[in-house]
C-alpha cells in the first residue's frame, strides 16, 4: 500500500480523510443548529412575554392608576372645600361674637359713647376678658358719623392689650365697604389685608335686641388669620400643611404663581402633584372689596395614589406569573412536538458524520415537515455515496501523479543543493591555490610583460572568486543563515580602507574617488565592519563601473546620535550613466540590472545590489537610490550603530617592566604553535607554561591556584579535540577564585558569533592565527593595564581594536587662545585621539616630561615661552634620548619666512590659522608617515606606552 501523498509546504491530509472531515464538520454544525433553535424559540417566547407585560402595565397605567388619580383629585377637592368651609365657620364664629354685642339693648343705649363702666361690664378686665374668651383680637365701636368712639385690642400671644392698627383705622370710614349696610340685619364680613397679616373681620350695625332701629353706629370684630389659626385647620382636617400667601406680595413661590395664573383663568380650585408623597391644592380668597387677597396652599398625603401604585404592582406581578407559566407551557409543547424530534434527527446526522458512514440513513416518524427534512437528508446521503465511489478511482490516479511529481521535485532540490555545495568546494579550492601562487609569483623577479600578464590573471581570479562569494552570500541570505557580528571598529579606518582598495580602479578610469566624513560623525562604533565594507565596496565598485568621467564621492552623515547609539547615512554619488525612474525599483532585485545590454557592456551578475539590500535590512537599516538618466546616481543607506561604551584609548597600557616574570599558561594542541608562542613570551621575559589540551589546562590552573601562584594570563586555542577553548573559558567563569585570570582566545578558523560568545564567557581578547607578535604583545599590555586600572567593562579586544589603536594618537596641544583650544580639541577627539592642552611652551615641556606623546601641535606665539623656543628645547633634549616626536607649527602669521623659521627650529610641518580640518589631518598624516620611515622596522620592538 502506498503512503498518502502530501504536497510540499502543506500539511498532509488524504482525500478520504478530507471527505470524512467534511462530514464531521457538517455533523458539528448540525449539532449547533438545535441549540440555536431552542435559543431562538426561547427568545421569541421571552419577547412575546415582555410585550404582553409591557402592554398590560401600560394599560394599568391608564385604567387602574388613572382611576385612583381621579379619586385622589376628588378627595383633594373635598378636603379643600372643607378647609374653605372651616374658614367660613371661623368668620361665622366671629359674627356670632359680634351679634352678642351689636344686637343688644345695653350697647344700643350706651351709644353714641360707650362708658367705661359699660365696657368693663361687657369686656371684663385682664387676659381672661371677653376678647380672649371669644377669640377676638380687635373690638371697635363706631358712631353713626363713622367715627371710632371706642377701640379695644388684645394680643393672645403676649396676653396684653394692644392699640388698634392704623391701617385698620383707615378702613373705618362711612365711604368704606366695611360700614356699608343695606338693612338693620345686614353685615359685612371677609378678609382685610393689613401690614400685620390677613385679618378676618365682621361689622354689623348697632340696633336693639329685636333688630329695631334706627342704628346708632356699627360694631366691628376682627381676628388675625395667623399660623396658629392655620394650624387649627390642619389639625381638624388631617392635611399635611396649610400655608397662606398674600396676593399683594410679588415674591411668592413659583408654584403659587402658576396656581394664581390658573385660578385667574379657570376654576376657583387648582390641584398639583408636588411629588410621589404629597399633592397640593390651591384656593384663592378675596377681601371684602372683592379683590384677590390671599391664596391658601393645602398639602395632603397621597394615600390614594400609593394605593393605586400597589394595585398596579399587584396586577403586574399577577400578569408576570401568568405569562411565565404560559411561556413554560408553550416551550414544553414545542420541545415535545418539535425540538426533541429535531434533536433526534441531529443525533442521527452526527453519528453518520462521526463514523463517516455514507451507507447509513437517518430514522424518522410522522408525516410533517420534519419527516420531509429527514427524507431529504437520506437522499443527500445517497448522492454523496454515489459521488464517493466515483471520486475514489480518480483520487487514486491523482495521488499516483502527485507522488511522482513530489519525488521529482525532491530529487531536483537535492541535486541543486548538492551541485552548489560541490561547485563551491571544487571552485574555491583551486582558486585559493591559483591566487596564492600568483601572489608568490609576483614576489619574484619578473619582466614588465610577465608582471602585466600575472596581474591580469590575478584580477580575473579575484573577480571569479568575488562572483562565487556573491552567489554563496545570496544563498545564505535566502536561507536565513547569514549571521552578523557585533565588534568594536573605527568608522574612518573601515571606510578609508574600503575606498583605498578601489582607488587604483578609479585612477585607471581617470575618475576622482573622494571620501568625506565630517568631524562630527562618531568614529568608535560597534557593529559588523566586514558587512559594512562589503556594502560599500559593492556600491563604490558599481559607481566606478558605470561612470566614464567625472567623480565618485562617498559621504557619511550623522542623522541622530544619543548617549549610546547613532544612526548614520552613507551616500555614494557618481556622475555616470544614471538609471531611469521606471527601472529604479528593479535594480535591487536579484540577477537584475537596469538594462540587459549593460551586462554585455559592463559585465556583472546582478547580485551586488540585491546582496546590499539584504545586508542593510538584516542590519535593521534602509537603502534607496535617486538617479537622473545621463547625469548620475546617488545610492544611500541608513544604518544604526551602537557607540563603544569604553573606547580602547581610555585604558593605559602596561609597560614591559610591569609584565616581566608574569606566569602564563599556553594551551594549544599543536606543538608548533606552542613553540612559537613560548619563544615570543620568553623574549618578553614572561614565564610561560605549555599545555597540550583543555583537560590538562584545568589541572594546571587548579594546581597553580592551590600553590598560591595563579596564572595571571591564559593563551587559549579555540579549536582543540575533546575540550575546546570555549569550554575551558566557561569552566573558568564558574570558578570564583579564577575570576582575575586574563584570557586571550586564539583561533585559526574564526566563525561568526565567536566574538559574542567571548563576551558571554568573559574572554578579554579574540585574535586570529597566525597571531602577529606585535599584536599579541600589545594585547597583553592593554589587558594587564585595564585590569590594573580596574577597567572591568573593556569590550572584547579584536584585531579591529588593535588597528584603531595604532591609528589613534595622544596629542599635546600647545595653544594659549581658549577658542582655538576648544576647536582643536573637538576636531581631534572626534577622530578618537586623546588631547592634552598646554597654555604655553613651558607647560608643554613639563607635560612632555611626565608622559609620552605621539604628536605635538605647537602655537608659535605664546606667553612666557613661544613655540619656536619650545621646539628648540625639545629637540635639544631628544639628542640624548635619540627619539623624535613630530611637531606641527600653528600660527596666525602668513608672512614669508615663517615656514623656514619653524623648520629650522626643529618642527616637522607648518599650518596657518584658521585651522582647516582637511589640511590639519593631511599634515598629521605627512609627519607621521615621515616619522615611521625614520624608525627601524621590527614587530618585536617594544612600543611606547599608549592608551587604547
Amino acid at each position: 500500500m502506498k503512503p498518502e501523498l502530501s504536497l510540499p509546504g502543506a500539511r498532509s491530509r488524504p482525500l478520504s480523510k478530507l471527505r470524512h472531515a467534511s462530514l464531521a464538520d457538517n455533523a458539528t454544525h448540525s449539532r449547533i443548529k438545535p441549540v440555536k433553535l431552542r435559543l431562538r424559540v426561547l427568545l421569541i417566547i421571552g419577547a412575546a412575554a415582555v410585550a404582553v407585560i409591557c402592554t398590560l402595565y401600560t394599560a394599568s397605567q391608564y385604567l387602574t392608576l388613572g382611576r385612583f388619580l381621579v379619586l385622589e383629585n376628588l378627595q383633594a377637592k373635598e378636603t379643600t372645600l372643607d378647609v374653605q368651609a372651616e374658614l367660613r365657620e371661623e368668620i361665622e364664629r366671629l359674627d356670632r361674637s359680634n351679634v352678642d354685642l351689636s344686637v343688644y339693648d345695653g350697647t344700643y343705649d350706651s351709644m353714641p359713647k360707650p362708658t367705661a363702666k359699660y365696657l368693663f361690664s361687657i369686656l371684663g378686665d385682664g387676659p381672661s376678658g371677653w376678647l380672649e374668651q371669644q377669640g377676638v383680637d380687635y373690638l371697635v365701636f363706631v358712631d353713626s358719623a363713622g367715627k371710632i368712639v371706642s377701640a379695644n385690642g388684645f394680643d393672645p400671644r403676649t396676653q396684653s392689650i394692644v392699640e388698634l392698627p392704623e391701617d385698620l383705622k383707615a378702613h373705618v370710614s362711612p365711604a368704606d365697604r366695611l360700614l356699608e349696610f343695606r338693612g338693620l340685619r345686614d353685615r359685612v364680613d371677609g378678609l382685610i389685608l393689613l401690614s400685620g397679616g390677613p385679618l378676618l373681620v365682621v361689622s354689623r350695625p348697632i340696633v336693639h335686641t329685636n333688630y329695631a332701629g334706627p342704628p346708632r353706629g356699627a360694631l366691628i370684630t376682627a381676628r388675625y388669620l395667623d399660623a396658629q389659626e392655620l394650624q387649627k385647620l390642619l389639625q381638624r382636617h388631617g392635611v399635611g400643611s396649610v400655608a397662606a400667601f398674600r396676593m399683594d406680595d410679588r415674591q411668592y413661590p413659583d408654584d403659587v404663581a402658576v396656581a394664581r395664573a390658573s385660578l385667574a383663568t379657570s376654576a376657583p380650585l387648582y390641584l398639583r402633584a408636588v411629588n410621589e408623597k404629597v399633592i397640593a391644592s390651591y384656593v384663592l380668597l378675596s377681601d371684602i372689596y372683592g379683590k384677590p387677597a390671599l391664596m391658601l396652599r393645602i398639602e395632603m398625603p397621597r394615600a390614594i395614589y400609593h394605593e393605586g401604585r400597589r394595585s398596579q404592582l399587584y396586577v403586574a406581578g399577577a400578569t408576570l406569573c401568568i405569562v411565565v407559566a404560559a411561556g413554560v407551557i408553550i416551550l414544553w409543547l414545542l420541545e415535545k412536538s418539535v425540538l426533541s424530534r429535531l434533536a433526534e434527527l441531529d443525533s442521527s446526522v452526527a453519528g453518520i458524520g462521526a463514523r463517516s458512514d455514507l451507507a447509513a440513513r437517518v430514522s424518522f416518524s410522522g408525516r410533517d415537515e420534519i419527516s420531509t427534512l429527514a427524507k431529504g437528508i437520506n437522499r443527500m446521503l445517497d448522492s454523496l455515496q454515489t459521488s464517493q465511489e466515483r471520486k475514489r478511482k480518480a483520487d487514486a490516479e491523482h495521488r499516483a501523479e502527485l507522488e511522482t511529481a513530489k519525488e521529482s521535485a525532491e530529487a531536483g532540490s537535492h541535486a541543486k543543493s548538492q551541485f552548489l555545495a560541490n561547485m563551491s568546494h571544487e571552485i574555491r579550492t583551486p582558486m585559493n591555490a591559483v591566487i596564492g601562487l600568483i601572489e608568490l609569483a609576483q614576489d619574484t623577479e619578473l619582466t614588465s610583460e610577465q608582471r602585466e600578464l600575472i596581474g591580469t590573471a590575478k584580477s580575473s581570479a579575484e573577480s571569479l572568486l568575488a562572483l562565487l562569494n556573491d552567489i554563496l552570500d545570496f544563498s545564505k541570505i535566502e536561507a536565513g543563515k547569514l549571521d552578523l557580528e557585533v565588534v568594536d571598529f573605527g568608522l574612518r579606518d573601515n571606510l578609508e580602507s574600503s575606498v583605498k582598495g578601489l582607488g587604483l580602479y578609479a585612477r585607471r578610469k581617470g575618475l576622482e574617488l573622494l571620501c568625506d566624513i565630517p568631524p562630527e560623525v562618531p568614529d568608535s562604533l560597534q557593529g559588523d565592519p566586514s558587512r559594512l565594507r562589503q556594502i560599500l565596496v559593492n556600491l563604490i565598485g558599481n559607481a566606478i563601473k558605470f561612470t566614464a568621467q567625472g567623480e565618485v564621492v562617498v559621504r557619511v552623515r550623522c542623522e541622530e546620535e544619543t548617549a549610546d547609539s547613532a544612526i548614520l547615512e552613507f551616500t555614494v554619488r557618481d556622475t555616470g550613466i544614471g538609471i531611469s525612474p521606471a527601472l529604479q525599483d528593479e535594480v535591487f532585485q536579484s540577477f537584475t540590472q537596469a538594462d540587459a545590454s549593460m551586462t554585455r557592456k559592463y559585465g556583472g551578475n546582478g547580485l551586488g545590489l540585491a546582496i546590499c539590500k539584504s545586508l542593510v535590512e538584516l542590519m535593521k537599516g534602509s537603502i534607496g537610490v535617486e538617479s537622473i538618466l545621463g547625469q548620475g546616481s546617488i545610492f544611500h543607506f541608513r544604518l544604526p550603530f551602537m557607540l563603544q561604551k569604553l573606547l580602547p584609548n581610555s585604558v593605559e597600557a602596561a609597560d614591559l617592566a610591569a609584565i616581566r616574570d608574569m606566569p602564563v599558561l599556553v594551551v594549544d594542541d599543536n606543538s608548533t604553535n606552542r613553540r612559537i608562542l613560548l619563544d615570543a613570551l620568553l623574549s618578553w621575559h614572561l614565564k610561560p607554561t605549555p599545555c597540550e589540551s583543555g583537560q590538562a589546562a584545568l589541572h594546571y590552573l587548579e594546581q597553580a591556584q592551590a600553590e598560591g601562584k595563579p596564572f595571571r594570563l591564559l593563551l587559549l586555542d579555540a579549536q582543540m579535540p575533546g575540550m575546546d577553548g570555549f569550554s575551558v573559558a566557561e569552566w573558568i567563569r564558574q570558578q570564583p577564585q579564577l575570576a582575575g585570570t586574563i584570557i586571550i582566545m586564539l583561533t585559526s578558523a574564526g566563525l561568526r558569533g565567536d566574538a559574542a560568545r567571548c563576551r558571554e564567557l568573559g574572554v578579554q581578547a579574540y585574535l586570529p592565527k597566525p597571531v602577529r607578535r606585535a599584536d599579541l604583545l600589545q594585547s597583553i599590555r592593554v589587558l594587564l593595564g585595564a585590569q590594573t586600572a580596574g577597567g572591568n567593562d573593556l569590550p572584547v579586544l579584536t584585531t579591529y581594536a588593535l588597528r584603531e589603536h595604532r591609528a589613534r594618537l595622544r596629542v599635546l596641544l600647545a595653544e594659549d587662545n581658549r577658542v582655538n583650544q576648544t576647536l582643536a580639541v573637538r576636531i581631534l577627539q572626534k577622530r578618537g585621539h586623546t588631547v592634552v592642552v598646554a597654555e604655553n611652551g613651558r607647560q608643554a615641556i613639563a607635560a612632555l616630561a611626565k608622559q609620552p606623546f605621539d604628536l605635538i601641535l605647537m602655537d608659535m606665539q605664546m606667553p612666557e615661552l613661544g613655540g619656536v623656543e619650545a621646539a628648540r628645547l625639545i629637540r635639544e633634549r631628544e639628542k640624548s634620548t635619540r627619539g623624535h616626536i613630530p611637531i606641527i607649527a600653528l600660527t596666525a602669521n602668513a608672512m614669508s619666512g615663517d615656514r623656514e623659521i619653524c623648520l629650522i627650529s626643529g618642527m616637522d610641518d607648518y599650518l596657518s590659522k584658521p585651522i582647516q580640518v582637511k589640511e590639519l589631518f593631511a599634515a598629521i598624516e605627512r609627519v607621521l608617515s615621515a616619522h615611521l620611515e625614520r624608525e627601524p622596522a621590527g614587530v618585536d620592538a617594544p612600543e611606547p606606552a599608549r592608551k587604547i
